[in-house]
Parts: C-alpha cells; structure tokens; sequence
C-alpha cells in the first residue's frame, strides 16, 4: 500500500480532509459517538485512487478504520491539519498509542477551534 502521508489528494472539493494530520469533527452521530464528536485522520489507503478510504480515530478510541473517502465529507467538518508523522502498523498498535495518549493534543485542538478559537 502506498502510504499517502501529509498529502492531499484533492476530491469533492475539501482536499483538506484527505490528509494524514487532518482533526475533524462529525457533523452528525456515527454509533455511539455524538455529532462534533472529534477525530483524526492518521492513513490513507490509496490502492485504488479511484476509491481511496480514509482511517480516523475518534476521541472515544473508537477506529473507523478505512471509512470510504468519498463520505466524509458528508459526515465531517475539517478543523485544522496538524503535521503528524504516524505510520499505522497495527490496530493493537493504534490503541495502543490512542491510550498512552498520542493523539490527546490533536483532539484538544479540534475542541478549542470548534468552540471558536481558530489558533487552536
């Protein structure tokens, strides 16, 4: 798989989600996480360019691991993108990191601008 870090890829006109760094908040509840619930995107999988799938770790720890690319933009608004060098591995990996805290600032953030502070 190519790895498609800090690169945009530019469809439906917000190419700024489709960025490994990219915090976003949910416009509208998927499962049990609440509308401006916050998240970040941290890969890309662009095997097929036609179809690329974007992976977003929600505030809760919950993973939408390979989310079809061309729908979120219809379920997130993007905030800010963050530069972060992650490489995901493993999902094991991934809650891992999410638990020793590795994503906390990036969530921090998307908060402070969606309550209007556009700094961050």
């Amino acid at each position: 798989m190519e790895h498609a870090t800090n690169r945009a890829i530019g469809i439906h006109s917000t190419p700024e989600i489709w960025q490994v760094g990219q915090v976003v908040s949910l416009c509208e509840p998927i499962a049990t996480n609440p509308a401006g619930c916050v998240g970040l995107v941290y890969q890309l999988d662009m095997d097929d360019p036609q179809t690329p799938y974007v992976a977003i770790i929600l505030e809760t720890g919950d993973d939408l691991n390979l989310f079809e690319a061309a729908h979120v933009h219809d379920s997130f608004v993007a905030l800010i993108w963050e530069p972060i060098s992650y490489e995901f591995s493993t999902p094991a990996a991934l809650m891992a990191d999410f638990n020793r805290g590795l994503f906390t600032e990036h969530f921090a953030k998307g908060h402070r601008i969606s309550c209007g502070d556009k700094n961050g």
